[in-house]
């Protein structure tokens, strides 16, 4: 059949024909298979392209990258001038980048990273230096900072590229250098943040709200979040207090690497690895509040620190450091791990260095204390529960504003 009919089979004298509309004609054969790659490779294309733009907008300083064959994971990169704290830089300003490393592998293979930094005169590379490597004895996988020398003249470079060797630039990976010299506010606010390692996948609403309302009533300017993965009611309690302008959160990745433990005590384990995001992201919170606050509260969700002759933490830090004037990291006792519990309130302009458990490298003055903070810790046995008539001091204000933060959030639903 004709895809187009005629009116007349005779041609019309006295005026000119009208013009013939004319259908395409669709191939409806099954494409060839040229046309099927140039498809797929269109596809992954475009889907490249998302996920990378997806990473550089919403976490332009917070990005994960794995090279192969050396293993690694680069999480933050930040600008370090502090005296006497750069190990081979010899108290220089350095490149500091904090990431997970397969020690086995760095040990074995040789491998090396390179910085590249734009400077005023072009582009200048260092190698980076690892200066420190903390694993549990059971892992080889553990928290590394590297260190790169300043190449430039100048420190007015904000974006640090990292790769493998000079030729292969295709390797690289852009990180956002923090804590320049012109980012620093000129003095740290009195007021004190908390940071929150990690948030689990199994909090819910009341438990979060109750734990973040808790942290206001005691004093806390604002608390920085690292969450691993969250329900969509989390979601909304979340964007609530970010919209507030209380809470900061950051997204970790890297659940295809690293398998997160079910326990504390790690030699006890049947499998996995222990949670070492949680070590990554309690360096990186406390260097990215290095000159933003004079002291830091590093806290879990999973305890609560009551000061025992204190209404809050900042009546709290003053009486220390008029007790301790010369008191840089305060450490108080965690029950009922046996480990010595690292939680507490420190100065972050003198660290260097901390585990999951401890600080590993610092520069100031360590106070261990024992009786001035009442700990509430998630027991497992009815046994250890222990009666804390503190916790009632709070009652009614913690009530009052959890309801109000579920009622304006609409979050009860």
């Amino acid at each position: 059949m004709d895809l187009v009919k005629e009116q007349s089979s005779k041609p019309l004298q006295g005026r000119r024909l009208p013009p013939r509309c004319i259908l395409p004609v669709i191939d409806m054969s099954w494409p060839s298979f040229q046309q099927r790659l140039c498809a797929v490779f269109i596809f992954a294309f475009f889907f490249i392209l998302f996920v990378f733009f997806q990473t550089e907008w919403h976490l332009p300083s917070f990005i994960w990258a794995k090279r192969q064959p050396a293993k690694y994971l680069l999480f933050s990169s930040y600008y370090d001038d502090r005296e006497n704290l750069n190990g081979q830089m010899k108290g220089g300003a350095a490149i500091r980048l904090i990431g997970l490393v397969d020690g086995d592998h760095w040990v074995d293979d040789g491998d090396r990273l390179l910085c590249h930094v734009r400077c005023e005169s072009g582009m200048r590379s260092t190698e980076a230096l690892p200066s420190a490597f903390n694993s549990l004895p059971i892992w080889r996988y553990g928290l590394a900072h590297f260190l790169c020398g300043h190449p430039c003249d100048s420190s007015n470079f904000t974006w640090v590229k990292v790769s493998r060797s000079l030729e292969d630039p295709s390797s690289a990976v852009t990180l956002k250098l923090l804590n320049t010299r012109r980012s620093r506010p000129a003095q740290p606010r009195p007021g004190l943040v908390v940071c929150v390692p990690t948030l689990s996948k199994n909090y819910n609403v009341s438990e979060l709200v109750q734990s973040l309302e808790m942290f206001r009533l005691l004093g806390a300017e604002k608390v920085i979040l690292y969450k691993d993965g969250c329900t969509h009611k989390i979601q909304k309690v979340l964007d609530y207090y970010s919209k507030e302008g209380f809470l900061k959160v950051f997204n970790l990745t890297g659940d295809s690497f690293f398998i997160p433990s079910k326990r504390w005590d790690y030699p006890k384990l049947q499998g996995g690895f222990p949670d070492l995001k949680l070590v990554v992201a309690l360096n990186d919170c406390l260097y990215r509040t290095m000159y933003s606050n004079r002291f830091v509260v590093v806290h879990g969700l999973d305890k609560l620190f009551l000061p025992s002759s204190s209404k809050n933490w900042t009546d709290l830090v003053s009486s220390l450091r008029s007790a301790y004037p010369e008191g840089d990291i305060f450490s108080f006792l965690t029950n009922p791990f046996t480990m010595s519990g690292f939680y507490g309130i420190v100065n972050p302009q003198v660290i260097v260095q901390v585990a999951d458990d401890s600080v590993l490298e610092h520069s100031g003055k360590w106070v261990d204390l024992r009786g001035e903070v009442f700990t509430c810790d998630t027991r497992d046995l009815l046994q250890l529960l222990q009666e804390d008539e503190r916790l009632d001091y709070y009652n009614l204000s913690l009530l009052e504003n959890v309801n109000n933060v579920l009622r304006k959030g609409e979050l009860w639903r």
